[in-house]
């Protein structure tokens, strides 16, 4: 089987959803699936073509915070569903004049969910199946503060409905997210829920932790806060986490941060032992978890489930440190990590006997789920 799968977020960039579609690429390929993947840049273990996008990995390890200026509010005004649908009209073109092969099946992975305006482009131009995968609410709960004018909602509901009218079937990452998706698609059309997973280090190329001293119990966070989720802010964090940190802890942080929060950061400084490292890729910042001797999990009160990179914890024989409250405290009350959970650093810590490494056999799994979906739209036909 031949697949291309466009995705706005891949290695080598820095991007929390890079890992989904990083995990999905290079498991297909271990199950012998050939995988085209179109992306503004790629490692050297995937093919496929690269799309030139001016802020696909912003050169910056300490961010501003986001202002938008009028031109900036007229563009997220007029391009529709996203700023992005410019980039990713130029990479469904790049692919037409490629002589990439016909592939049976279109994968796009959203958000961005302008990405699924390649897929309906390239679906017309290749005659052939498209599955879209969404990761992310589109306009129930949007991150996109925007979203939640009323004009807009409906303009894109229409262009929601339109999209989804022409996949072959969708998969979404929990119930929440197929629930709303289902109200854009026809009815019956074929959909699984597959999780976010865990990657397996087997599949993945050796990182480079930065050094953590071994005299500090090393407490280690990885990725950003508001960027990511504008009600993800780090201050409440800091302080729920300094009110048990003892002198011999030292929380290490690693991810795209505005000068605010590592302002922040540094008020923190005079009272916790606390270390800000900048931004690291994928593989480097999954070394700095191995590292450590306790993870620490933060999300937004109103999330109904963590960030990616629990399942990045999920992976590891370490105890996780959940900070903050929130529908997706449940999420991490159901999974298989729950046991490794502490609340406070004043807890005992669990004395994990757990597989060091994710098995390959497990994250090979989801990507079967996905070819399996796709046989069950072949036969719905």
């Amino acid at each position: 089987m031949n697949i291309i799968l466009l995705t706005r977020h891949f290695p080598p960039h820095v991007s929390g959803g890079a890992r989904r579609p990083y995990g999905l690429a290079i498991a297909l390929q271990k199950l012998g699936t050939k995988v085209q993947v179109i992306a503004p840049a790629l490692p050297q273990d995937v093919s496929g073509i690269t799309v030139y996008h001016a802020n696909a990995n912003p050169n910056t390890e300490k961010a501003n915070a986001r202002i938008t200026p009028l031109r900036d509010l007229a563009r997220e005004l007029i391009l529709l569903p996203d700023p992005d649908v410019r980039w990713a009209r130029r990479a469904a073109k790049a692919v037409i004049v490629s002589n990439i092969p016909k592939p049976d099946w279109i994968i796009t992975t959203s958000p961005p969910e302008s990405i699924h305006v390649a897929g309906a482009i390239l679906k017309k131009h290749f005659n052939c199946r498209w599955l879209g995968d969404f990761r992310d609410l589109w306009l129930q709960s949007p991150l996109r503060q925007y979203r939640n004018n009323r004009l807009r909602r409906f303009r894109e509901n229409r262009i929601a409905k339109q999209l989804l009218s022409q996949m072959d079937g969708f998969v979404a990452v929990d119930g929440h997210i197929q629930h709303e998706i289902s109200g854009y698609a026809p009815p019956r059309m074929p959909n699984a829920v597959i999780p976010n997973f865990p990657l397996s280090y087997d599949l993945l190329p050796q990182g480079q932790s930065p050094v953590l001293t071994a005299k500090f119990r090393n407490i280690v966070y990885t990725g950003s806060f508001s960027l990511s989720d504008p009600k993800r802010q780090i201050e409440p964090a800091l302080t729920e986490y300094a009110s048990s940190a003892k002198a011999s802890d030292c929380l290490h942080i690693a991810g795209r941060l505005t000068l605010d929060e590592v302002k922040t950061i540094e008020k923190f400084s005079n009272s916790i032992n606390i270390k800000y490292h900048g931004v690291l890729n994928l593989t480097d910042a999954i070394a700095m978890q191995k590292a450590a001797d306790i993870l620490m999990l933060y999300a937004a009160p109103h999330a109904l489930a963590p960030s990616g990179k629990f399942h990045e914890y999920r992976a590891l024989a370490k105890p996780i440190l959940v900070i903050g409250d929130g529908p997706w405290r449940e999420v991490v009350a159901a999974a298989d990590c729950s046991s490794r959970v502490i609340t406070s650093l004043t807890e005992p810590v669990p004395d994990v006997k757990a597989p060091p490494e994710y098995p390959v056999e497990n994250q090979l799994g989801f990507a079967k789920d996905f070819l399996a979906l796709m046989r069950r739209c072949e036969l719905d036909g």
